[in-house]
């Protein structure tokens, strides 16, 4: 009786400390459930975050290269080089009819002035291009310093809890918009640059040229701004110890520089659709603004006074 009584209360015991470790693993695996979601979602967001900072940092170096589009930079110009002779006899007409009038002889030396600059301007359009995109990376070079590296690397992301990924997904993805935006812009410049140029240097419609070069010189002026803001993230890091908080502030700079490049590209280009807009000449305002008034194309009448006599 001893010995049964004994096995029973071990086998009780050994049943309560059994169900014991049933109930705490079953209390683990809502808390286990949770870890295994947090971490795919921490794997997963690391894993979309990642181009997004390769690419940003490319944006941000670098710009297009304009040989890309050399084939339809010579379509574009010479497409425009066929309306030299037109503005050269515009200027001709200008000076000739308008012989009589010291106002139409000046206006047709500044047609006569912007004819030769944009002839030799437009055929060195594509070298200035060049040199201003150059120009604009070597200065992102020049700001550049190797400790940003650290902010752009797949290892520095991955020790980051679930709201600095989510809050660093946020902005990354928002600045990658705006520079992939500029990068295009820019791109696209190789063509567009030299119509702005051809419009720039014809009078009545040096106001939409002026929009188009303004809109290119923002662009290029935006890679400035964004490694100029980096730099003064990096000053800001230098003193804080906690990695969770110190993406933050990247992440906030990320956001701040997406929000100055939008603001820079929106308000160049309502300043040139503003400025288009109070000019837009229509074609009766080139063609009297071209011509010189009716005045000298016909004989003077004589008063009837001197007539009579």
């Amino acid at each position: 009786m001893g010995h049964r009584t004994l096995a029973v209360l071990v086998f009780l015991l050994l049943l309560s400390q059994a169900s014991a470790q049933f109930v705490e693993e079953i209390r683990d695996i809502p808390q286990g459930t949770a870890d295994a979601i947090v971490a795919k979602q921490k794997q997963e967001l690391v894993l979309f975050i990642n181009p997004f900072l390769s690419a940003i940092k490319t944006f941000i170096l670098s710009n297009p290269n304009p040989l890309d589009l050399f084939d339809h930079w010579k379509l574009i110009v010479s497409v425009i080089s066929a309306f030299y002779i037109l503005l050269f006899l515009v200027a001709g007409l200008k000076f000739v009819l308008g012989a009589y009038d010291v106002g139409q002889r000046e206006e047709a030396k500044v047609w006569f002035k912007n004819a030769l600059f944009l002839v030799i301007v437009l055929n060195a359009s594509y070298l200035l291009y060049s040199i201003l995109l150059d120009l604009g990376s070597g200065v992102s070079l020049v700001f550049w310093d190797a400790k940003f590296e650290s902010l752009f690397s797949f290892e520095a992301i991955e020790s980051l809890n679930l709201f600095s990924l989510y809050y660093l997904a946020f902005s990354s993805s928002l600045l990658w918009f705006t520079l992939f935006m500029r990068y295009a812009l820019l791109l696209i410049g190789v063509v567009i640059f030299p119509l702005g140029l051809f419009l720039f240097f014809i009078p009545p419609m040096k106001t939409y040229g002026s929009a188009i070069l303004n809109i290119f010189g923002s662009a290029v002026f935006i890679q400035l701004i964004d490694t100029i803001t980096l730099k003064v993230m990096d000053l800001t890091l230098a003193g804080l110890s906690s990695p969770d908080f110190k993406f933050l502030i990247p992440s906030t700079a990320y956001f701040i520089i997406f929000s100055i490049n939008l603001a820079i590209l929106l308000i160049a280009a309502l300043r040139g659709v503003h400025s288009v807009k109070a000019y837009s000449p229509n074609i009766a305002n080139v063609v009297s603004y071209i011509t010189p008034p009716s005045s000298y194309l016909s004989p003077v009448e004589k008063p009837l006074s001197y007539a009579k006599e």
